[in-house]
């Protein structure tokens, strides 16, 4: 497929203007050891989950997906960079659910995840995505995100 061309042996592009780019309606990369999405294909859902290892995405990547309504599953996919997460939680773009997605009792904290209704984008927990804003610790904990301490 010469639309679809690895960069090396864990990375991932897509050359936008090919015609299986605009035609392709669900990949799914996923339990893979993909390290780096330079773009994601227009159409399509597309799912990286339970990756092995930090993805990188390149800069702006994550917020066309919220901006565009792409359908992006990154459960138990950990981010190498908040960066542009952390943007899209101060503009307002990130809706969190009212109570945890996950809770980790033994480590102290817990996580919200993604509204379901306000983006496609499908996380487990915040702590694979933002875990500074969308993670905090339980009572008799004290501590920020996902760092916590016993009192």
């Amino acid at each position: 497929l010469s639309s679809i061309r690895t960069l090396n042996r864990s990375s991932l592009r897509f050359i936008q203007e090919s015609q299986l780019a605009k035609s392709l309606l669900h990949l799914d990369i996923s339990n893979n050891s993909i390290e780096f999405v330079e773009a994601l294909p227009p159409n399509a859902h597309v799912r990286i989950a339970f990756n092995k290892v930090k993805l990188r995405l390149a800069k702006g990547v994550l917020t066309q997906a919220f901006d565009e309504a792409f359908e992006l599953d990154l459960r138990s996919t950990p981010l190498a960079d908040f960066g542009e997460a952390r943007q899209l939680f101060y503009a307002g773009k990130l809706k969190q659910t009212r109570f945890f997605g996950q809770t980790y009792e033994a480590k102290g904290y817990g996580c919200f995840s993604l509204d379901p209704g306000s983006t496609n984008v499908q996380i487990v927990s915040g702590d694979d995505f933002l875990p500074d804003k969308m993670c905090i610790c339980l009572e008799g904990w004290f501590g920020n995100g996902t760092s916590c301490h016993r009192c």
